[in-house]
C-alpha cells in the first residue's frame, strides 16, 4: 500500500493506521466544515443557495481536505520532506480520489438541485435552521425582530417565527420570492390576483383570505417580476 505516495509499509499496524488516518481526515474535515462553517456560508450571500453556490461550497470544502490531508501525510513521513511539491502531490491525489464522487455530486445538484428548495436561517448564536420546497412557501412578515415565515406542509397551513429582521431573509431567498411591503416578502408563484393603482395596489394570495397591500416604493419592482412569469 502507498497512499497518497507517503512510503512502501505493506500490510502491518502502521500500514493500517496509516490508511485509516488518510479515511479518516476527510470525514472528519466535511463533518466538522457542514457543522460549523456550512449554516454561515448559506446564510452569508445569496449565491449560497443556487447551483453554483453548491459546487463553491463543495470546491472550499475540497480544499480544507487537501490541506488535511497534507497535514497528515507531514506527520507520516517527517516535516523534513514536506514542502512545496509535497503539497502538490496531495493536491494532485487528492483530485484524482475526490473527482468522480464530486462530479456526481454536482450532478445530482444540477439535476435535482434546481428543485426549489429554500434554506431560511434565524439571526442567532446558535441558528435556527428551516428548510422548505419553494412550492410551499407563502409569505414572510416583519414581527419586529422576528420574521414570520407562513408556508403549507402537507397541505396545511403553517406559520414558524425565526429571530431576524425581514432584511435578514430578504439576502437569503430569490425569484419567485419578492418584496412587496417593508413588512412582506411574497411567494409570486402563489399569487392568485393582482390589482396596481397609481398609489401601489393589493395582491391576494392562493389560500389566504385577507389580501396584501403592495406599496408604492415596491410596485415597480413588484410588477417587473410578476409579469416575467405571467
Amino acid at each position: 500500500m502507498q497512499p497518497f505516495g507517503d512510503v512502501r509499509h505493506g500490510f502491518t499496524l502502521a500500514g493500517f493506521l496509516r490508511v485509516l488516518s488518510y479515511s479518516f481526515t476527510p470525514a472528519a474535515i466535511v463533518y466538522l466544515s457542514e457543522a460549523f462553517l456550512g449554516n454561515f456560508f448559506r446564510s452569508s450571500n445569496r449565491i449560497s443557495q443556487t447551483y453554483y453556490g453548491h459546487v463553491l461550497w463543495y470546491l472550499i470544502v475540497l480544499t480544507f481536505v487537501v490541506i488535511g490531508i497534507y497535514f497528515v501525510r507531514s506527520s507520516w513521513i517527517g516535516w523534513n520532506d514536506s514542502g512545496l511539491n509535497s503539497l502538490l502531490v496531495t493536491l494532485y491525489r487528492v483530485v484524482i480520489v475526490a473527482i468522480i464522487p464530486l462530479s456526481l455530486i454536482v450532478l445530482l445538484i444540477n439535476k435535482t438541485g434546481r428543485q426549489e428548495n429554500l434554506i431560511l436561517i434565524s439571526k442567532d448564536k446558535n441558528p435556527e435552521l428551516v428548510k422548505l420546497d419553494m412550492k410551499n412557501l407563502l409569505y414572510l412578515q416583519s414581527e419586529d425582530n422576528y420574521t414570520s415565515i407562513h408556508f403549507l406542509q402537507n397541505g396545511t397551513y403553517n406559520k414558524k417565527l425565526l429571530r431576524g429582521s425581514l432584511s435578514h431573509f430578504e439576502k437569503q431567498v430569490r425569484t419567485p420570492i419578492v418584496r412587496i411591503h417593508r413588512s412582506y416578502l411574497i411567494n409570486l408563484e402563489k399569487v392568485s390576483w393582482v390589482k396596481m393603482n397609481s398609489s401601489g395596489g393589493f395582491i391576494s394570495l392562493k389560500g389566504i383570505d385577507s389580501s396584501f397591500k403592495v406599496s408604492r416604493k415596491y410596485s415597480s419592482h413588484f410588477e417587473s417580476r410578476w409579469s416575467q412569469i405571467h
